[in-house]
Parts: C-alpha cells; structure tokens; sequence
C-alpha cells in the first residue's frame, strides 16, 4: 500500500482539502464510490474510490496517534492510503512510517481555497 500523509496544523483545512479531492476524483460523489463512512459531521469521513484501476482510501478525522495506526491496519488492502494528521497530536506519525517504502507527506499550509487546490494537485499527482 502506498501511503500519503496530508499534514498540518489546526485548522489549515485538511479535511476540507480531503473532501474537495473526493469530490474531484468521483465528480461529486457521482461515480467510482465503493465505500462512505460519514457520521454526517464535519470531521469524520472515510471514502474508498476507484481511481485508475487503484482503489484509493481516503480518511479524515484522526488526531489521536494510535487511531492512524487503526487505520492504517484497517485500509492496508487498499492501494493507496491518504490520510491527514495534525502534526500536534499525532506527533511521531511521520517518522513511524518513514521507513514504509511507498510514503509521502504532503503539507498543508494555509486555510484557503488557493492552498487548498495546490494540495488536491499534489495529491492527484501522486496518486499516479
């Protein structure tokens, strides 16, 4: 599995960032769906795509450092794993999967719609 880890502070707009690129993967939700978890809140959702032929997870909502281990554990039959972490609580995260061979972090910088497209690029990128 390959994985990409969306860093950044508190209230850069990860998750905000992480649902515009599911939206901009399935056209809103619209095609290539295999799985939501959505507790219709803003913070927790896990989206399983197909993209390019990879099935691609996509999770949001984790501030505590052994829940990215849980899912890392629970997507690790994906293909492609992004997640994003908050670099304050889940200190460590980066470092712990260093030494995975397929891994990429990609930073969160700014709270704004600019940034925001910059890092789904990035993402889509990377994603092949």
């Amino acid at each position: 599995m390959k994985l990409i880890l969306l860093s950044g502070r508190s209230n850069s707009g990860k998750t905000t960032t992480l649902k515009k690129l599911y939206k901009n993967l399935t056209n809103d939700g619209k095609k290539n769906v295999l799985s939501i978890y959505d507790k219709n809140d803003e913070f927790d959702n896990e989206y399983i795509i197909m993209y390019k032929n990879k099935k691609v997870a996509i999770v949001t909502g984790c501030d505590i450092l052994w829940k990215y281990v849980e899912k890392i554990i629970k997507y690790a039959n994906q293909d492609i794993l992004v997640m994003a972490y908050n670099n304050k609580f889940a200190f460590g995260l980066d470092q712990m999967t260093s030494n995975c061979e397929y891994h990429s972090v990609v930073k969160k910088l700014r709270p704004n719609d600019s940034d925001c497209e910059r890092v789904c690029n990035k993402i889509i990128e990377q994603l092949g």
